[in-house]
């Protein structure tokens, strides 16, 4: 049999716009955003000898906040395995959406003309399935939503590769999907699928049908004015499921049955988010969701701040509870809106919301609140509130590259600096440590590279050693011992060393 032309069968430009697309909102903030990415477009033989081989790189672990300080596992995925990945689900896209339901939400294919690899906008799928919670919470009088434990983490790999295969048949490319999908299932204490990727939540959707038939069948159960159209009164964004009805009964029996359906697939329903919500509750939650009369208030003229005060006084009443997307929504708003004194009482809860993290850099970024804070995050660092890694990487990118950092800031970087330190951490100090003091960050830097085994850490040091005006020979040093950096030493070569600006969103500018 001849060897498969990979470039002939997939799209990998397509593949980097995706992937570029997903590395916005990463929750690995790579202080340089993957330049690789681009270049392997342009010069795919690395791809090509990835799809050739088996298996995947070596990922790098990230524990990421959640509310009540539980831990996500997450993994960083090597560049190239990640470019790969998505352009093995680019090409089978058409195959493994076809027959989704127009109410399931995000990380699909146009419901007009689907064309492989090309997904619809993730802000217009966010509006619609707004638009779609509101209108049927004004149509039905009782409604269940849920969710599903650790979701992708708990696909199992087996039973998804089996899937695959047999929504788009055997061949070349799902047989290497399958294999990454199974060696990405193997690593010890990072189960299921890479999370914030695109290709994840494709094969999330497709593996979640068997629960789409049970919406659609109950919801088209109904005999109330809505259930005729637009296949059933359901809604879907990834595994937050919502159901309606005017019958509180069929919606345990539905909610019944889709914890068995999830059972099957190897998932479990979230007993803690599942809610029947009857009467003027439906409306309220669904409202909740996207906090609409919060930006209807803000909308008139002048601004009425009301509603957005009352909402920073829910997450404020518990900081360990509050659920990231409002926390996000908050701050995000505050930006443009202030509020005397609510600033300062976000510092103070800052410890107690590790899961905000990301959100509260950039408001105390916004509002000049950072330089007041370098003793405050020094405390936070050595208090005992310091127990995820994560969080503590987020919320020192308030401190700006572009700052002239006093001694003990500058310390407390090169603190990070330390060969089994989380990534995000890692990158965190190298970076800010490069910029505010080149020479000594050159010198630390040399002491510590023979020390690190770890190629993704490698990488980052190399990038952010340029940054401080290393020496190129150095540099190719550090990124050659490992194969896995073989391609980020391409792509620096083809730039002639010249060093990757941070992106302005990490560097505070």
């Amino acid at each position: 049999m001849s060897p498969i032309d990979w470039l002939n069968v997939l799209d990998v430009k397509r593949a980097v716009a995706n992937c570029r697309t997903d590395i916005f909102g990463d929750w690995y903030r790579d202080p340089w955003a993957w330049p690789e990415l681009e270049w392997l477009g342009d010069h795919p033989d690395p791809v090509v000898q990835r799809l050739n081989a088996t298996g995947v790189r070596r990922i790098a672990p990230l524990n990421v906040a959640k509310e009540n300080f539980i831990l996500r596992p997450a993994t960083v995925l090597d560049i190239v395995d990640r470019l790969t990945y998505q352009a093995l689900i680019d090409r089978l896209s058409v195959k493994l959406l076809s027959g989704t339901p127009d109410w399931m939400y995000s990380w699909r294919l146009s419901r007009e003309g689907p064309v492989a690899g090309r997904y619809s906008s993730q802000k217009l799928e966010w509006s619609f399935y707004r638009d779609r919670l509101t209108n049927l919470s004004a149509g039905y009088s009782a409604a269940l939503s849920t969710d599903i434990v650790s979701f992708f983490a708990s696909i199992p790999s087996e039973h998804l590769a089996s899937t695959i295969e047999q929504r788009a048949g055997k061949g070349a490319v799902t047989e290497r999907l399958a294999d990454m999908i199974r060696s990405w299932g193997a690593v010890v204490g990072r189960s299921g699928l890479p999370q914030r990727a695109c290709g994840s939540s494709v094969l999330a959707n497709l593996y979640l049908r068997p629960v789409d038939d049970l919406l659609h069948e109950f919801g088209l159960a109904d005999d109330s004015w809505f259930a005729g159209w637009e296949q059933g009164a359901a809604s879907r964004w990834l595994d937050d499921i919502w159901l309606f009805s005017d019958h509180p009964g069929r919606l345990r029996d539905a909610q019944v049955s889709l914890q068995q359906c999830m059972q099957d697939l190897g998932l479990h329903m979230n007993a803690g988010k599942t809610k029947l919500l009857e009467g003027d509750d439906v409306v309220e939650e669904a409202r909740n969701i996207e906090h609409s009369a919060v930006d209807v208030g803000l909308g008139v003229d002048p601004p009425d701040t009301e509603l957005l005060s009352q909402l920073v006084d829910r997450i404020l009443e518990h900081p360990e509870q509050a659920a990231q997307t409002s926390i996000r929504f908050a701050t995000h708003r505050l930006k443009d809106h202030e509020l005397p004194g609510v600033v300062d009482r976000f510092i103070e809860a800052a410890p107690r919301m590790p899961q905000g993290a990301p959100h509260l850099s950039r408001l105390f970024r916004h509002t000049g609140s950072w330089q007041q804070l370098p003793a405050w995050f020094a405390e936070y660092v050595k208090s005992d509130w310091n127990v995820i890694a994560w969080s503590v990487a987020q919320l020192g990118t308030m401190f700006p590259g572009q700052w002239h950092a006093p001694a003990e800031s500058r310390d407390l970087m090169a603190g990070f600096l330390t060969p089994g330190q989380e990534i995000s951490l890692f990158a965190l100090g190298a970076q800010r440590i490069a910029t505010w003091a080149p020479a000594s960050a050159r010198s630390l830097f040399r002491d510590l590279a023979p020390k690190l085994a770890d190629p993704h850490l490698r990488r980052v040091l190399a990038l952010a050693a340029l940054n401080a005006g290393e020496e190129v020979v150095w540099v190719q040093k550090v990124l050659g011992e490992f194969e896995e950096n073989r391609p980020t030493l391409q792509f620096l070569t083809h730039r002639k060393f010249a060093a990757v600006n941070p992106i302005a969103d990490f560097q505070g500018a």
